[in-house]
């Protein structure tokens, strides 16, 4: 009896670890199950991500092109109404050729004008769309690059990569449409080559006042060429305001890039038709360890009481909030402090962060009349204070740090109207 009982006991537990191992095998299957449709649906996803990207590509470059004529329209009308003379920067080089010249920027400016009203509607529904698909500002492209396992440097310029007028306008150097010298095809390419010309090459390059796409590419392309494998971009698609301007090349890894927006009641003068904000983004070493955070900014412009108020609160409201009171930081770019007396405003907005050091040190003791960039190309006067410098923020000494004033020529030329801000990072 014994023997019968514990027989069936035996088969009792064979069948309960049957009937278990069915059971894990079905639950293991519809895991199985879950996880391929959970991959099936990331595929979609991503599938549906990149046919949206593409879409936003095309409606973005679209409503870039459909508003070339109004670009060109403004290039060409200001082209004619410049100084009249030849034989300087910004002019042809004999009487005839300025003469025959104008009278091309006459021609152009009749025929782009009429077709710019044509297009203007249809490229402003383009940019609006493409504006509302995508809320992501950044365009980030990864390639290629070593960690950073030592030194480093940081170039901070405002390249004034403005399209149509404002270039000349604004900056008063030569627009996107024409030639820098005989040898430079045109401006970007003159500043890649400046870039280069600088101890091979800063590491890492964050520029502002790009704000034309064509310019964008053309620039990403010739930085290529120079070893720039990383980009962070701001592709313009508001159908009124420009984009932030903001512009990063790197040749070592960057990673986590955000952008911190100046909302339209911190911003002043002529910057409310310009989306302004900061790249926020870091620098990491072999291990993937953080070595610091860079900020690239342009603060507002202008010298009344609003433009300063403006400025406090972006550097307060938006650039010391969104970086650790910890770990140490580089923020630069065109700062628009007047340089003799920003020290201790910028100081002020930190209230609790340390700032380590305003890193232009080489210009503080020098004259503002020493900072000429070259003679306006419309003939006014041109300011002679520098206002781009870098701020190093919670430094833990595992640095040497130096900093210094760029002239920004590329032969006897200048590529843009502003003195960069070269920093130099050196592990102790």
């Amino acid at each position: 009896m014994k023997k019968i009982l514990r027989f069936i006991s035996y088969i009792s537990f064979f069948s309960l670890l049957l009937t278990q191992g069915q059971i894990f095998s079905d639950e293991k299957n519809s895991l199985s199950l879950k996880a391929s449709q959970e991959e099936e649906f990331n595929v979609a996803l991503n599938n549906l991500e990149e046919r949206e990207m593409e879409i936003y590509e095309i409606l973005a470059r679209g409503g870039y092109w459909l508003y070339y004529p109004a670009r060109l329209a403004g290039h060409s009308f200001e082209r004619v109404t410049r100084p009249f003379k030849y034989g300087e920067v910004g002019y042809e080089e004999t009487l005839t050729a300025e003469i025959l010249q104008r009278v091309s920027s006459c021609f152009i400016t009749v025929i782009a004008t009429p077709t710019a009203i044509l297009t203007f509607p249809v490229a402003s529904i383009f940019l609006t769309t493409a504006h509302l698909l995508h809320s992501d500002r950044l365009q980030f492209e990864e390639g290629e690059a070593p960690s950073v396992s030592g030194d480093f440097s940081v170039l901070f310029l405002n390249v004034c990569l403005q399209g149509g007028p404002f270039s000349a306008l604004t900056g008063g150097v030569s627009s996107l449409h024409e030639d820098f010298d005989k040898c430079q095809p045109s401006r970007i390419s003159a500043i890649a080559d400046f870039v280069q010309s600088i101890e091979g090459g800063p590491d890492i390059l964050c520029f502002s006042e790009v704000h034309d796409l064509a310019a964008m590419d053309e620039l990403k392309i010739k930085l290529k060429e120079k070893g720039y494998t990383f980009f962070i971009t701001d592709i313009p698609t508001h159908p009124v305001c420009n984009n932030s301007g903001l512009f990063v090349a790197s040749k070592v890894k960057i990673s986590n890039p955000q952008f911190a927006a100046y909302p339209l009641k911190d911003r002043s003068n002529v910057h409310l038709g310009a989306q302004q904000g900061c790249i926020i983004f870091d620098l990491e070493d072999e291990s993937a360890q953080k070595v610091i955070t860079l900020a690239s900014t342009h603060l507002n412009y202008g010298e009344r009481d609003i433009d300063h108020e403006s400025r406090k609160r972006q550097l307060h409201d938006h650039i010391f909030e969104n970086l650790s009171q910890e770990d140490i930081s580089l923020l630069g770019g065109d700062l628009n402090y007047e340089y003799f007396n920003k020290m201790d405003e910028l100081q002020s907005l930190a209230e609790d962060r340390e700032v380590a050091s305003l890193l232009d040190c080489d210009v503080v003791t020098t004259t503002r009349e020493s900072f000429e960039t070259g003679p306006h190309i419309r003939g006014k006067q041109k300011p002679k204070e520098v206002i781009d410098a870098a701020l190093l923020l919670n430094d833990d000494s595992q640095y040497q740090w130096d900093a210094q004033t760029i002239e920004p020529k590329l032969g006897d030329k200048f590529v843009t109207d502003h003195y960069g801000v070269l920093v130099r990072a050196q592990k102790k």
